[in-house]
């Protein structure tokens, strides 16, 4: 009570107040994007849909929770599947540092030692096997912290709902579109065509190079014959004078 009346002495004002329209206008805005990376751009826009993914992501407070009571209730009018938008939020409170990767992606089924399609039976006797070894009561140094993650583990495995939902958060829930995808994959037909304009460019400068050789190497000959004929020769040998009449 202290705490919410010194935010209202300072002029703390909800960024989503009771009967506003802001809260749907945001959630609008974060589910017309399809894309991880605008959504990231979306909720770093403003510091309102911030807290909003906060609060979806990982409440803290209970205004957080509050907050994502409405949330999810407008969300269920708009037959937009909560968790799995939630889901799509994960990758973007990570990015934007308002949760850390580790504190959302604990493998339970890494925690149990079981492979993800293990049956019912299996996740049963994993738990047991898991349980009794580090029970803090049983086995010998035994951590409390452990057993408790263990038995999360557990309670969300053996329900199929929730393992269904536990599969589908252990996806990778960052989505680019097939736009996207086609301008970071690399196209066969544009890397043939970027390959012949290269060849082509090298082709030309090789052309080039060897006319520039070939006119260097007729001027140097021009030259040198040029040289030639300018150069004094020898002296004419005398001709031979004729033998007179009488001799």
């Amino acid at each position: 009570m202290k705490r919410g009346y010194a935010d209202r002495r300072r002029g703390a004002a909800d960024p989503f107040p009771t009967g506003s329209k802001k809260l749907a206008t945001h959630l609008t805005a974060l589910c017309s994007r399809l894309d991880t990376p605008e959504l990231i751009a979306c909720v770093a826009d403003a510091h309102a849909r911030v807290l909003l993914c906060k609060a979806l992501v990982c409440p803290a407070s209970e205004a957080d929770h509050r907050l994502e009571r409405r949330a999810a209730m407008l969300l269920r009018l708009r037959g937009v599947d909560v968790d799995m938008f939630v889901n799509r939020l994960r990758p973007v409170a990570c990015a934007l540092g308002l949760v850390s990767e580790r504190d959302w992606q604990i493998d339970y089924y890494v925690v149990l030692g079981a492979r993800p399609g293990a049956s019912a039976a299996d996740i049963r006797a994993a738990y047991r096997k898991k349980a009794f070894a580090h029970h803090p009561d049983v086995a010998r140094g035994g951590d409390a912290m452990d057993f408790v993650q263990i038995k999360n583990a557990y309670d969300t495995l053996k329900d199929p709902q929730k393992r269904a939902a536990f599969d589908r958060c252990r996806q990778n829930y960052w989505v680019e579109s097939d736009a996207a995808k086609r301008i970071n994959k690399p196209n066969p037909a544009m890397s043939g065509a970027r390959l012949w304009k290269v060849g082509f460019r090298i082709a030309v400068v090789v052309a080039v190079m060897l006319t520039a050789a070939w006119a260097m190497s007729l001027l140097y000959e021009q030259n040198v014959m040029l040289e030639l004929v300018d150069a004094p020769g020898p002296a004419p040998a005398p001709l031979p004078t004729a033998y007179s009449v009488g001799h």
